[in-house]
């Protein structure tokens, strides 16, 4: 379980599609998001342009995509995703 940061589930902010903002534990800043990007077929991250990282909550973030990377692997656990409306 991540230390300093914690990932909360938000629908609206981006399409509509799903994005896990990451968030400061003890401000609850936002840091960055966690979202599909469908040209590369996965999950990435995009941090706040002034968020600090340490190494430990880079590797929570790395641990967090692992783990919603493993729900996708099956087509039919995708994001819903145009891009990926052929495969």
């Amino acid at each position: 379980m991540p230390k300093y940061i914690t990932f909360h589930k938000d629908v609206q902010s981006f399409g509509g599609k799903i994005v896990y903002i990451i968030l400061n534990k003890r401000t609850g800043k936002p840091l960055g998001d966690v979202f599909w990007y469908a040209p590369w077929k996965q999950w990435t991250a995009r941090m706040d342009e002034d968020a600090v990282w340490s190494q430990d909550c880079l590797d929570d973030v790395r641990r967090f995509i692992i783990g919603l990377q493993t729900t996708v692997s099956n087509p039919s656990n995708r994001p819903d995703d145009r891009a990926d409306a052929g495969d």
